[in-house]
């Protein structure tokens, strides 16, 4: 547990460090983003073993929505660092719809169809639309 908190305070400290240089920057903007989603997505995978078993699907669910930020996120910072490409606003649109639409299907039980617990941790089981999640993500 310790050292869960050490490297959340850590990632939250460098995203935050990073954003005060230049809060208007749009890659410290995203930098931010980022280094949230990172550490959202450890603390809820986190969650989803080790929480209270009546959380633990809600923790799942969101262990499996901040990795689509982390992956928007990455894909968009890689179209503005280090030079801007002046990302066409198709592009930016096409990425916007495919965060919402992984964070859409995320919530539902089509990704987490339900969990299972264990003394140790728990089961993810996946949902009829798994595969369309790790095509989202992946894009």
């Amino acid at each position: 547990m310790v050292v869960l908190l050490f490297v959340l305070l850590t990632n939250v400290s460098l995203g935050l460090f990073v954003f005060l240089r230049n809060p208007k920057g749009r890659v410290n903007q995203l930098f931010l983003a980022l280094a949230l989603s990172i550490s959202l997505w450890t603390l809820s995978s986190y969650l989803t073993d080790y929480a209270p078993a009546q959380y633990r699907l809600v923790s799942a669910k969101f262990a499996f929505i901040f990795p689509v930020v982390v992956s928007g996120s990455i894909a968009y910072m890689s179209r503005i660092f280090p030079v801007d490409l002046r990302t066409r606003a198709k592009y930016t649109y096409y990425l916007v719809s495919l965060v919402f639409i992984g964070i859409g299907i995320s919530m539902t039980s089509l990704v987490v169809g339900g969990i299972k617990l264990r003394e140790d941790g728990t089961n993810v089981l996946p949902g009829a639309g798994y595969t369309l999640y790790v095509v989202v993500v992946l894009l």
